[in-house]
């Protein structure tokens, strides 16, 4: 064909040339082609609700990690200030019961030494001498004489040399408690428990022990001269000798119980 001849056209119009061979690739028209291209194009974002447009998903991702950034900050601060608050009430309130501890003992302490009527009735005495034992203070060579201290609890405590001779003590209770080489000189221990109590190298001279139990407590080196010993519990006791016992009292009819082997008391 010559050139500039125009070539053979198929039924539609179109001039036939080498691509509209059969088997070549043939030109898409114009229209078809922007049509697909619109096609492929990804569909507009709806807007959003307060008609702003759309945000993109990576921008949204973004957002959605720095606010979940700050709320671990906030978390973090709160847990710090909560704890920080949590270490000064705690240091506060340690402060508090140490300073009401402190003046309770001393309360308790210018109770014990500011009363004279000692004898005739419990003015407290009972009640002050229980806190400082259960405050932890210091009891040891204690003078409690001539005190009337019935019914007081005192079971454990360190009364290592404390005196209390002439106090009247009737249904004390001294379990366990440390009465090495104390003055219990004519107390008044009727119906006491002793049990368990160290009275070792104590003294005991004209003390009324009339049903008190002293069972398993020590009693080494005690001395017994004109204790009163009538219907009292000694069962168990440790380094009793019949020389302590022979020194005592009790009445026939109400004879205290002894570790085997040891004589019954005297008379009365």
């Amino acid at each position: 064909m010559a050139p500039g001849t125009a070539g053979p056209r198929n039924r539609s119009g179109w001039d036939m040339s080498e691509t509209d061979k059969p088997g070549a690739e043939r030109p898409v028209p114009p229209a078809q082609a922007a049509q697909t291209a619109a096609e492929k194009r990804p569909a507009p974002r709806p807007p959003a609700p307060d008609g702003r447009p759309a945000r993109p998903p990576i921008a949204i991702k973004q957002q959605h990690s720095t606010f979940e950034v700050a709320l671990v900050s906030v978390q973090a601060l709160t847990a710090a200030v909560t704890m920080v608050i949590a270490l000064v009430g705690a240091v506060y309130v340690q402060d508090e019961y140490h300073d009401r501890r402190q003046a309770r003992m001393t309360r308790a302490w210018t109770l014990l030494y500011n009363t004279r009527e000692e004898l005739f009735h419990n003015v407290g005495q009972v009640e002050a001498l229980q806190s400082l034992h259960e405050s932890g203070a210091n009891l040891r060579e204690i003078d409690m004489s001539t005190r009337y201290l019935q019914g007081i609890v005192l079971n454990g405590a360190s009364l290592y040399r404390a005196t209390f001779q002439s106090s009247k003590m009737m249904e004390a209770d001294l379990q366990g408690a440390d009465l090495r080489q104390s003055s219990l000189s004519r107390t008044n221990l009727t119906r006491a428990d002793l049990s368990g109590a160290d009275l070792t190298d104590a003294l005991l001279t004209g003390t009324n022990l009339t049903g008190a139990r002293l069972a398993r407590a020590r009693l080494g080196g005690a001395l017994l001269s004109g204790a009163t010993l009538s219907g009292a519990d000694l069962t168990g006791v440790r380094g009793l000798t019949a020389d302590q016992i022979g020194e005592t009292c009790a009445d026939p009819a109400d004879p205290p119980a002894l570790p085997n082997g040891l004589p019954l008391p005297p008379a009365c």
